[in-house]
């Protein structure tokens, strides 16, 4: 009865440990503080870029697991120097490219992340179709 013991609290600290990968393992993309920024131009009101952001945040949060979002940012010159191309290549009326700053948890998100590391300026291609819904198209550097 006595060696039995040892050998349950060693089980049960193996299963709290696994549980506890588990969980942080799956977590969801943190989007709670992302710090957001940008300008409305003659291009893209501010209401379209809020809620093309909106989009990227929901995404982020949905398929980014153990990722936090830390910075989400819309710059006129650089969107716009490649909006047409964009915008003909998905045979949208209208894209607008964000860019990002996200750092990656222990467990990496995903295969194609580095776990531990931060991505600067990674980008997001939102496109707008002839209904006027705009979808994420492509993401990355």
């Amino acid at each position: 009865m006595s060696k039995i013991r040892p050998l349950l609290f060693l089980l049960l600290i193996f299963l709290a440990v696994l549980t506890t990968n588990y969980i942080i393992s799956t977590r969801i993309g943190d989007v709670g503080n992302v710090n957001v920024s940008f300008k409305s131009t003659s291009h893209h009101s501010e209401n379209e870029i809020k809620h093309t952001m909106n989009l990227v945040k929901s995404y982020f949060h949905k398929n980014f697991k153990s990722c936090k979002l830390t910075d989400l940012w819309y710059d006129d010159k650089r969107s716009l120097a490649s909006e047409n191309e964009w915008k003909k290549q998905y045979n949208g009326t209208k894209a607008i490219i964000l860019s990002s700053n996200f750092d990656v948890g222990f467990y990496g998100g995903d295969a194609s992340l580095n776990p531990g590391a931060t991505y600067d300026h990674w980008e997001w291609v939102l496109v707008q179709d002839s209904k006027g819904k705009w979808a994420i198209k492509t993401y990355g550097y």
